[in-house]
């Protein structure tokens, strides 16, 4: 039995920020992630092989509206760039006709992290006391006794106690995986289990390359399509002058995807970024795939069924009670802003280690820094 002021369940960014703040507020805290890797739906890969630049398979953007994101990268020193959107933009509208080319790809600016958002994730883990993330640490055992929880496997091969504890978890997930619901507050089980977890029904191809060929041409990288099997592409590069990529997301429900062989599937994407851009993209570095309904760390069945929703939940009248339970939900799917979002698993987070730090009285949180900007 190893005892601290918090454990937090789940190693996305919404845990490890839980953690980053309850470590600025001088409280204890053990991260337990269920994989073998940490950052959640957050996944970079390398452009190539051995290459420091990663590209995202995960969440890619935050917009210039979001500061908490600025500046915790801010604070971390971790750089980033403007989305590449100059040029033109192609449109596929059906099989057998011409592509469409039009000028302008779009002015909206989006911003991406310099090297892939891993970068954040091992900031964040880099900035916690060695030991305090444990990774293949599924949670099974979730008790209450005393004013404390008690997290295990089952098996004891680990168990914590803790007054406080962070659910940094798709709430759909916690409810089929945890025994949670005979804690929770009248109706609050129903309001989970009605989220839909983000991107779990989503699925992402990226392909790296030498150069950016489709700059040369004048493309942005951005193309719409109604033919597929992807749906809407954009440069995906992992800086703006460095790591050329194109990625986009595949348009057929996921169980048309679980039929298919992933190396046939990613032949099929080649051969549309083909059509799009002339045969330069069939001379890749890496090719990658990741089908998020398939990761059964972030998908349920349920989610793997429904449309891409954001997700609306509303955690304010039930606070009261969590407070009271010393229970809090970090994950982005329980933001009360930007939910879904990255800048949403900040909101969240920051939320419930508030509520934390409230219930211990005052503690010298670290002042944040201002944004540097891109």
């Amino acid at each position: 039995m190893t005892k601290v002021d918090v454990v937090v369940v789940g190693g996305g960014l919404g845990g490890l920020y839980s953690a980053y703040g309850l470590a600025a507020a001088g409280l204890s805290c053990v991260v337990l992630e269920a994989t073998e890797r940490l950052g959640g739906r957050i996944l970079s890969l390398p452009v190539a092989d051995a290459a420091p630049l990663g590209v995202d398979l995960g969440p890619t953007w935050f917009w210039p509206h979001q500061r908490r994101m600025q500046d915790l990268l801010a604070e971390l020193r971790i750089p980033w760039f403007e989305q590449y959107i100059e040029g033109d933009a192609l449109y596929q509208m059906e099989p057998g006709m011409a592509t469409q080319r039009f000028p302008g790809a779009g002015a909206m600016a989006a911003y991406r992290v310099r090297g892939g958002l891993q970068r954040l994730v091992d900031a964040l883990a880099a900035s916690l006391d060695p030991g305090s993330v444990r990774l293949g640490h599924p949670v099974t055992i979730l008790e209450r006794e005393g004013g404390l929880w008690r997290v295990g496997d089952g098996a004891g091969h680990f168990t914590f106690e803790a007054p406080h504890l962070i659910l940094a978890a798709p709430p759909r997930l916690l409810l089929e995986r945890l025994p949670l619901a005979r804690w929770l507050p009248a109706g609050l089980s129903e309001r989970l289990a009605a989220t839909p977890t983000w991107m779990a029904g989503q699925a992402k191809f990226v392909a790296t390359y030498r150069r950016p060929f489709w700059r040369a041409a004048g493309l942005a990288g951005d193309a719409f399509s109604r033919v597929g099997p992807l749906v809407q592409i954009h440069d995906a590069s992992a800086d703006r002058e460095a790591g050329p990529a194109l990625f986009g997301f595949v348009g057929l429900p996921a169980a048309v995807r679980a039929g298919h062989d992933e190396e046939d599937f990613k032949a099929l994407c080649l051969h549309q970024l083909a059509g799009l851009f002339g045969d330069h993209a069939l001379d890749t570095v890496n090719t990658y795939l990741k089908d998020w309904a398939q990761d059964p760390w972030v998908a349920t069945p349920r989610d793997a069924m429904e449309p891409s929703m954001h997700p609306e939940l509303d955690l304010g009248p039930y606070r009261d009670a969590l407070a009271a339970l010393g229970l809090g939900f970090a994950a982005t799917e329980a933001a009360p802003m930007e939910g879904g979002l990255l800048e949403g698993a900040l909101v969240a987070a920051e939320l419930a280690v508030a509520d934390i730090v409230a219930a211990h009285g005052p503690s010298p949180v670290q002042a944040r820094q201002p944004a540097a900007g891109p």
